[in-house]
């Protein structure tokens, strides 16, 4: 009987030190083990307690309740005082602890506060290491708040800074563009530094005819020490307090007009933010905002993710059960059970029907979090090889059973070797691509799955992958690089001096100011057929132009091009579309009617006697002026159409140049002398010349 009242009293102990264990945070549903496991410790400190002092169970709270000495049994009061410090010792590691169902309770700083008091008063006893981690809120960082708005008249000024003057019209008058910027930075996050703060905001601009200037622009930026490290604590609550005010904005006018007390909305804000560490605001029945700086200083900044990058958990287990599933948003229920370390990221956004941004932006969460890391995805061209982690590995009997479990191809298979697994890990290398090394090594013959086998390693780091990327042997040509055409620091032409078409996007380079680098191509030489040029330019024809990574060819084509680039400088078409027909019209009569037919490989098809070659080109080009000087006597001024330079002009120049190697007769064309005469005189077309290039033969 003994036996049986001790057993009903351990039952009746530990659902007793169960509750114990739910008062102090434990979760009703979910980690039963380790509930189980802190109530069997109370209980084995409480039954000695029960034992020695023969007491019913529903006494035993009241003995844990008096600390008076002369109250306590002298012979039992070391059992006494270990179950009173055990249960004390408890509640006071986990009543900072949110619990479960005291969500009310969550809403307010007090871990935050606790953990200061401890930090303030806890180094005064013991001596602590400097150089640890100190908890220090978010909210010590604050500076201030500042509401710039755009004015209609004056343009970007400070309206409204609380507590205080924090920085002063000079500011304002030296960062207007900061403040207010253009369009392209409207509702993105911006960030600079001035008089030792940073400011952080998201500037806003609301379009509607309502507003003077059918726009009414506004940025909220919050001031921090410019020192601190809590920058990213600061950006949810730019973004929401922006969101909030465009709310009000859009739903009531009441930033662009004088009946909204908006400075005391920013001081309500500043105050509590400062003095609580969080706001929650009431602004009228249908609006109320909640703002709380984020307090985790050593959380990790969002990674650059890509849709073919795989997650993988780094908490074991990993919450893929139904009960851990329930605390999470929507998009996380329906992602985590499909993490895996397997499935990319797309996959899993197909697998759920989920825009892949949405799942790209859920990881990136999760991630922040500490809960998942990313992964390369597994492609069998990639190449890996051991890092200094295989020497642990093979010595942790943990990850030899969490690899070993994890790498299986079938689960019903028998047990795989470690030695098997050691081996084929050591047996890849930086020049073995996995796909020969499966041929090679045959993975599955041990059962193993080989895109399991290479995650898990890249995720222990037992394994690193090999990247590749194209080099310059040569430093000085950056142009090609194992087929593809490389980034330079400025454009590269390949020319020849003396050629008309190379000589026009020359002129157009000059005159829009882009430098760029000299190629030297001899067509005498028939360079221009060899085949490291012919892989640039197929058709074997000067200029080519590489420029942004792309390779243009054909003059007037290169110069359309940077035309439109670059249109500010020195436009080459006018406005008036007559005129610009007048100007690709007698750039056409150049480039195709003239040009063409005195080229050097017509010249020497034609003939090789030389004579032959002079009146064949004399023929064609005195023909083609005549025709040309008969149309600009209709469109001239200073130039060829008008008085501004055009692509007709960046022509002339060139084709009068090779009028006077075939002995033209340019008294017949006065026209056409007078405006090459005038564009001589500009410094763009002096430094094309043919005579100033790097491989002009005298």
């Amino acid at each position: 009987m003994a036996i049986i009242d001790l057993l009903v009293k351990v039952i009746k102990v530990w659902s007793l030190s169960f509750l114990f264990c739910i008062c102090f945070g434990s979760p009703f549903k979910g980690y039963y083990t380790e509930t189980s496991i802190l109530a069997t410790y109370f209980c084995g400190v409480l039954i000695p307690l029960i034992i020695r002092t023969k007491l019913p169970i529903s006494r035993i709270i009241g003995v844990l309740s008096t600390f008076k000495k002369n109250s306590l049994n002298q012979s039992n009061i070391i059992e006494t005082r270990l179950a009173q410090f055990t249960f004390i010792g408890a509640w006071f590691g986990c009543f900072v602890i949110p619990l479960d169902w005291d969500k009310w309770w969550q809403a307010y700083p007090l871990p935050a506060l606790f953990g200061q008091i401890i930090e303030y008063n806890f180094p005064k006893v013991i001596p602590t290491n400097p150089g640890s981690p100190k908890l220090i809120s978010p909210s010590t960082f604050l500076e201030g708040i500042i509401f710039f708005v755009f004015d209609n008249r004056i343009g970007p000024i400070v309206k409204h800074q609380v507590p205080g003057n924090i920085l002063d019209l000079q500011f304002v008058n030296d960062n207007s563009v900061l403040v207010i910027p253009k369009d392209d930075f409207m509702g993105k996050m911006l960030k600079f530094n001035s008089n030792g703060i940073t400011l952080m905001g998201r500037p806003i601009a609301i379009k509607d005819d309502y507003y003077e200037r059918s726009k009414f622009m506004f940025n909220c930026c919050l001031a921090i020490k410019e020192d601190s490290t809590a920058e990213f604590s600061y950006s949810s609550i730019v973004r929401k307090i922006s969101e909030y005010l465009e709310e009000m904005e859009v739903e009531s006018r009441c930033l662009s007009s004088d009946n909204f007390d908006l400075e005391g909305l920013l001081k309500k804000i500043y105050k509590d933010l400062t003095e609580k560490g969080q706001c929650v605001h009431s602004v009228n029945a249908g609006l109320k905002i909640y703002l709380k700086p984020d307090s985790n200083l050593e959380r990790r900044v969002a990674p650059i993710v890509d849709q073919y990058m795989v997650p993988i958990f780094n908490r074991l287990p990993p919450p893929t059960k139904q009960e851990q599933l329930c605390r999470m948003d929507l998009l996380c229920k329906k992602i985590c059970p499909l993490i895996d370390g397997i499935n990319t990221i797309k996959e899993i956004a197909d697998e759920v029907e989920i825009d892949v941004d949405l799942v790209i932006r859920c990881i990136k969460n999760l991630h922040v979090y500490g809960y998942v890391t990313l992964l390369p995805l597994f492609m069998y061209r990639n190449c890996y090889t051991q890092t200094e982690s295989i020497a642990d590995f093979r010595r942790n009997d943990t990850l030899k059973n969490e690899c070993l479990a994890f790498i299986k191809l079938n689960r019903r298979l028998r047990k795989i070797s470690f030695d098997d697994v050691y081996r084929l890990y050591l047996s890849l290398s930086a020049n073995l691509t996995v796909r020969q090394w499966c041929i090679e090594f045959n993975p599955r013959n041990y059962g193993i799955d080989e895109r399991k086998f290479i995650q898990y390693g890249v995720y222990r780091k037992i394994i690193t992958k090999i990247n590749t990327y194209p080099i310059a042997l040569n430093p000085n040509d950056k142009t090609e690089i194992a087929g593809f055409y490389m980034s330079n620091s400025k454009p590269i032409l390949y020319s020849y001096w003396r050629s008309s078409c190379s000589w026009r996007v020359r002129i157009a380079l000059n005159l829009k100011n882009i430098d760029y680098e000299y190629k030297a191509v001899n067509l005498l030489k028939q360079e221009n057929h060899a085949n490291e040029y012919l892989k640039i330019n197929s058709n074997g024809f000067v200029p080519t132009l590489v420029i942004d990574d792309s390779v243009l060819i054909e003059s007037i084509a290169i110069i359309e091009y940077l035309n439109e680039k670059y249109p500010e400088t020195c436009p080459l078409l006018p406005k008036s579309l007559i005129d610009r027909a007048n100007v690709r019209a007698i750039t056409l009569i150049i480039s195709s009617s003239i040009q063409p037919i005195q080229n050097i490989g017509v010249l020497n098809y034609l003939s090789s006697d030389p004579e032959k070659k002079t009146e064949w080109g004399k023929h064609f080009i005195t023909k083609g002026f005549t025709s040309l000087e008969k149309m600009l006597e209709k469109t001239h001024g200073k130039y060829c159409v008008g008085d501004n330079i055009t692509i007709a002009d960046i022509c002339i120049p060139p084709q009068v140049y090779n009028a006077n190697r075939f002995n033209v007769d340019m008294s017949k064309f006065p026209i056409i002398s007078k405006i090459n005469e005038e564009l001589e005189k500009i410094e763009a077309f002096r430094k094309a010349h043919p005579s100033f290039q790097p491989d002009a033969v005298n």
